[in-house]
């Protein structure tokens, strides 16, 4: 495996926990303060 595929994973993986830290931090509370919104899957 080269340095660029370990890059690219590590980005990845970055991106992907920002975006469930940003779903969690923000959109939970919305979901709880708002009932009419459809349950997470």
């Amino acid at each position: 495996m080269n340095k660029n595929t370990v890059i690219a994973m590590v980005l990845s993986g970055l991106v992907i926990a920002a975006a469930m830290f940003v779903q969690y931090k923000f959109f939970l509370p919305l979901r709880y303060n708002n009932n009419r919104l459809p349950p997470l899957p």
